[in-house]
């Protein structure tokens, strides 16, 4: 095969400026000749011949197919370049997310600032360290005060542009960055929906459920919007006073509300999946995860086992050690 093509000379070079309309016409060509050499029909010259087309072809698709991904590629670039403004701050509060636009603008000068603290979980004030230390849920509270000091820092006329979802994690970080930004800067928010018919009806639950496509269709949607009005930044603010001097530890988004509920809030939906026979907890609060509306914390609900555990709700088999080998069953006696 590999002599046939050395031997075709010319031909290819001819064959890379075949367009879409010959090409098809080629491949009619070509199915109708392997017909007939699959019923014996045809002698040696049609086989040869038969072999120089069917190259052709592929020199042909495979120049074709060079050539959009170039396209494709120049489109691509044409719109991230609108989100690649000099000194531009953008700021999410998913580590996921911000992976992406690091990755998107890594050609810019555009910063990216991250806080995944999920801070829908534990108190926000100075206890904060304390419990999540107490609960085994440390990593909880390790980007904050690195983040505080990256967007205090931020220097007067450069813009910002901050990502928000619709979950309590995301709408407290909202607030808290909001309290710690320097109070002269031109600030945009993405508020980005719950559900989004223009780019196919997706449900976004974080910003990191954004790909790279919904990243630029936002942006680009949220060029022509005012900067964040002092009053409602001052409104956003508050929220965060409001929910720092709160007692509560536990907070949901529920009708675009944040509301703070009980620790032992989906304990009841733990148990209820759980059966009389071992299962693996990771199946579990996969589960919880994908039944809820809001973004919920592996992590949270892996203590919330535990503590089932320890308190005789539910039974842990021997051979378990985390949350990806755990398997737990309800205990005996409870239904």
């Amino acid at each position: 095969m590999e002599k046939r093509r050395k031997e075709r000379g010319n031909v290819m070079m001819w064959g890379e400026e075949i367009n879409s309309a010959e090409q098809k016409q080629l491949l009619t060509l070509l199915y109708k000749e392997l017909t007939e050499l699959r019923n014996g029909e045809a002698n040696e010259h049609d086989k040869l011949a038969f072999t120089d087309r069917l190259l052709l072809f592929v020199d042909s698709f495979e120049h074709a197919m060079k050539q959009q991904s170039e396209i494709n590629q120049q489109q691509r670039e044409k719109r991230i370049e609108r989100m690649t403004v000099e000194n531009m701050h953008h700021i999410t509060f998913s580590l996921g997310h911000q992976q992406l636009l690091v990755h998107m603008l890594k050609k810019s000068s555009s910063t990216v600032h991250v806080l995944d603290d999920v801070l829908s979980i534990g108190p926000l004030n100075e206890h904060r360290t304390d419990w999540l230390f107490e609960r085994g849920l440390s990593q909880m509270n390790r980007a904050m005060a690195t983040f505080t000091a990256e967007i205090r820092s931020i220097a007067v006329g450069h813009s910002v542009v901050i990502w928000v979802a619709n979950n309590a994690h995301e709408k407290l970080a909202l607030s808290y960055t909001l309290t710690h930004l320097p109070s002269d800067l031109s600030i945009r928010i993405i508020d980005i929906p719950a559900s989004d018919m223009e780019v196919g009806n997706l449900v976004y639950r974080s910003s990191s459920d954004l790909c790279a496509k919904d990243v630029v269709s936002h942006f680009n949607r949220s060029i022509e919007m005012d900067a964040l009005p002092d009053s409602e930044r001052k409104s956003l603010q508050k929220r965060w006073q409001v929910a720092r001097n709160s007692i509560g530890c536990l907070r949901i988004w529920q009708n675009c509300t944040i509301i703070e509920v009980e620790e032992a809030f989906y304990d009841e939906k733990i148990t209820q999946l759980a059966t009389n026979e071992y299962s693996r907890s990771i199946r579990i609060i996969g589960e919880i995860i994908c039944q809820s509306d809001d973004y919920l914390s592996k992590e949270w609900l892996y203590y919330r086992v535990n503590y089932l555990i320890a308190q005789g709700i539910l039974q842990c088999a021997v051979d378990s050690t985390n949350l990806f080998n755990q398997r737990i069953k309800l205990a005996s006696g409870v239904s």
